[in-house]
């Protein structure tokens, strides 16, 4: 399976904001005047139901066998580009790209309310030139301090680049993409150790519990932790009673802002907030248990997209966060250009 971890700078496949030529900008109809060397394009549209105009934000595009011939779009993917309505290159990171399918997270400049976002994806070109690693990064330069999808081999996606470590755990189908699996009684474990947090802060991710007896922590570090009390949900003083359920999927995510902690699920404000320190004396994010406690009392079940930022994740970004796990994303039929 290819990751964007996989290959060095040289060979980097991820996508640039350099202007493109004029003539590749989409029109309302059929393109036209393609944009030189490519042989396909696709017009998508990115409809996210924001609720109030967010910028930079990563979405989530995903490729199938069913929409694309796998086969025109180099093994590496350094062939894919994507261009706004006014034909500007759009920055983007491949999670993972196999015959089976692809996930892309492309990072919108704006998301106005209510608002359909018109993009095209151009591939099918051999002598495409390779771009840069480290502006893949750009895409999570949002506010992120740490972004790890859960593939095999790969670390922090920000442009932070934080520390990371990986204990056991085995590769899970998640939401997007691939997760971390984390066995019942095994030291399975993922540490991500993060600037300094102080002040305003957000831990998110997407979590799939094996099981809701007992307690267990999810992620976290000193002073700011998510933690499993059966199916109900603890940040601090934070708590969020019978938020989980066993093998279902919940978006995850406690938003510290001015000495006070909310628990999010789904997108949603849920429980009673907390009070805490705006301090945080050690950065160095546990998940998947605390790494101290037992095998037997750590987390089990699946964790994907752990988002880490040094900002308070505004409530509607958690929403649309939220949105585009389900079909936000339209795909026009794939022109060719040849």
């Amino acid at each position: 399976m290819f990751t964007w971890r996989s290959l060095l700078c040289a060979s980097a496949l991820i996508g640039a904001c350099k202007p493109a030529p004029p003539s590749s900008a989409p029109g309302a109809g059929p393109h036209a005047s393609p944009r030189p060397g490519w042989g396909a394009r696709v017009a998508l549209s990115i409809d996210l139901r924001a609720t109030k105009p967010l910028l930079d934000f990563p979405v989530a595009i995903r490729l199938t066998p069913d929409r694309f011939d796998f086969k025109r779009i180099a093994a590496d993917g350094h062939d894919v580009r994507f261009t706004d309505a006014a034909g500007v290159d759009l920055t983007y990171e491949i999670e993972t790209l196999t015959p089976r399918g692809a996930v892309i997270w492309l990072r919108l400049p704006r998301l106005e309310v209510a608002a359909v976002t018109k993009v095209t994806m151009y591939f099918d070109n051999s002598k495409a030139p390779y771009l840069d690693a480290s502006e893949g990064r750009e895409v999570w330069r949002a506010g992120f301090a740490a972004v790890i999808h859960g593939i095999e081999g790969a670390g922090d996606s920000s442009p932070r680049d934080a520390t990371t470590g990986v204990v056991g755990t085995n590769p899970a189908e998640g939401v997007f993409g691939a997760a971390y699996y984390f066995a019942t009684k095994q030291l399975d474990a993922v540490s991500v150790k993060t600037e300094p947090l102080d002040g305003d802060r957000s831990l998110c991710m997407w979590i799939r519990p094996d099981s809701v007896e007992g307690k267990a922590r999810i992620a976290g570090s000193t002073g700011f932790a998510i933690d499993r009390e059966q199916a109900g949900l603890k940040c601090g003083e934070a708590i969020a009673p019978s938020s989980l359920a066993i093998y279902s999927w919940r978006y995850t995510c406690c938003v510290h802002h001015a000495g006070r902690d909310v628990l999010f699920v789904d997108g949603l404000a849920t429980g009673k907030p907390g009070t805490s320190k705006d301090t945080m004396p050690d950065p160095t994010f546990e998940v998947g248990g605390a790494h101290g406690e037992k095998p037997a009392k750590r987390f089990a079940g699946m964790i994907d997209e752990i988002r880490i930022s040094h900002l308070a994740r505004d409530p509607a970004w958690l929403v649309a966060e939220v949105a585009e796990r389900g079909n936000v994303v339209a795909f026009g039929a794939v022109e060719d250009l040849n």
